[in-house]
């Protein structure tokens, strides 16, 4: 085996002693540094995934939207967790590799300093409080106590009258809001006929609504962005054309509509009407049926609820295989497609398609009107008039329980409809 001398004191030494046995000094300083390196490299990569996760669910948090398209904080909070542990993960493995190929083996400086283990000790730790501190309660839960305090996500559109000085009209404007109640906004308003019947398009990108006509009483179906810009008019004639429904494939919206010369009035019904999201002629879905009421699509857009009369109907989307599913207003396809939300005037109802399980959400009051289904389907939002007379929107999961108020300013607000 080969020979060298000591650079400290010139004694003679092997070459693959690593310390003097004259002197004690390192023969190969150059260990340390490497190991102090590798290690301080894998601390800071630790912090800077750690840093990316906590800000990536604090957006989330902040915006009540999932930063991968869920509904909740809570997913992002599991997916930012594992990338972070992976992230962790895959520089130990690294930092355990270098130490193996640069070295050998295990250099002294860690025979007394644990800090080798911390990484492996510190990453899943780290993991679990970060699921921990995010994870809200569970979906199962009937108690409002996680609604109230993270609140549900995505955003509301809905109609209300604050801000009006001719409220005695009855007239709304649409606004705006995150769905826990926060930030609400005018979008548009101001018309002497008012707004009212909101609809979102699947991507969230737009808003269908009526837009009441001054001085004939008549209305139009508009759509506008989420903020007031891009207003465009679907419908046009003298007639009334309200409650637009937006199909999810963005290319149709169903609406009702008194095709004759001259408005009547809204709470009379019309005829269940299809057009262009593009625009061109209406067409009548269904004609024998003229008293229809509060479209709504199926999530696969291939048939649409609506009520008549007191009684709830479905019809596939060209028209045909209609027929009566039961009794009940405002229909309110689930985002599964597998319930159906209406109520009946004292209250919400839950039903399949296939006229089955009927039940009802008991809200603890017998007013609850005009259900809207979360983007999750877990959680109902519905308008209600409270014991001093005001117009408010609730939210309730599908399992009932308590609602939370999600909107309690002094003018009436109702419609509500939801999105991401």
């Amino acid at each position: 085996m080969s020979s060298r001398s000591c650079k400290q004191c010139g004694a003679a030494a092997k070459k693959d002693d690593r310390y003097c046995h004259a002197c004690g000094s390192q023969h190969r300083p150059g260990v340390r540094v490497r190991s102090a390196f590798v290690l301080f490299g894998c601390l800071v990569l630790d912090v800077l995934v750690a840093f990316v996760a906590l800000i990536w669910v604090a957006l989330a948090s902040a915006s009540q939207t999932d930063v991968l398209g869920a509904t909740g904080p809570s997913q992002t909070a599991v997916v930012a967790g594992f990338v972070w542990l992976v992230a962790s993960m895959v520089a130990v493995l690294a930092w355990q590799t270098l130490r193996v190929v640069s070295r050998g083996r295990l250099p002294r400086v860690l025979r007394w300093c644990p800090s080798g283990v911390v990484p492996l000790v510190a990453f899943p730790v780290q993991f679990v409080v970060l699921i921990a501190f995010w994870m809200p309660a569970s979906p199962a839960s009937s108690s409002v106590t996680a609604m109230a305090s993270r609140g549900p996500g995505g955003r509301i559109a809905f109609i209300s009258d604050r801000g009006r000085t001719d409220a005695t009209c009855g007239c709304g404007d649409l606004y705006v809001m995150r769905a826990d109640g926060a930030h609400a906004r005018l979008v548009h308003g101001g018309d002497p006929g008012g707004d009212w019947d909101v609809a979102w398009s699947p991507a969230g990108d737009r808003i269908g609504f009526s837009a009441g006509q001054s001085g004939n009483g008549t209305s139009v179906i508009e759509t506008i962005r989420p903020d007031g810009s891009g207003l465009e008019r679907l419908t046009r004639g003298n007639r009334h054309d309200w409650q637009p429904a937006w199909s999810p494939d963005d290319h149709t919206i169903a609406f009702i509509s008194d095709a004759r010369d001259g408005a009547i009035a809204a709470t009379s019904g019309g005829l269940l009407t299809i057009i262009p999201v593009s625009g061109g002629r209406p067409r009548v879905l269904v004609s024998m049926i003229t008293r229809a009421q509060d479209p709504s699509w199926s999530p696969n857009g291939q048939r649409l609820a609506f009520a008549s009369g007191g009684s709830i109907y479905l019809v596939d989307r060209d028209g045909t295989h209609l027929h009566r599913l039961t009794a009940g207003y405002a229909p309110s396809w689930s985002p599964l497609g597998d319930q159906i939300a209406f109520d009946r005037g004292d209250g919400i109802y839950l039903i399949h398609p296939d006229a089955t399980q009927l039940r009802k959400i008991e809200t603890g009051t017998s007013n609850a009107a005009h259900p809207a289904w979360a983007p999750d389907g877990r959680i109902i939002a519905f308008a209600a008039t409270d014991a001093n007379g005001n117009d408010d929107i609730y939210a309730i999961q599908t399992s009932g329980g308590t609602p939370r108020r999600i909107t309690s300013d002094p003018a009436a607000e109702g419609d509500p409809a939801w999105t991401r």
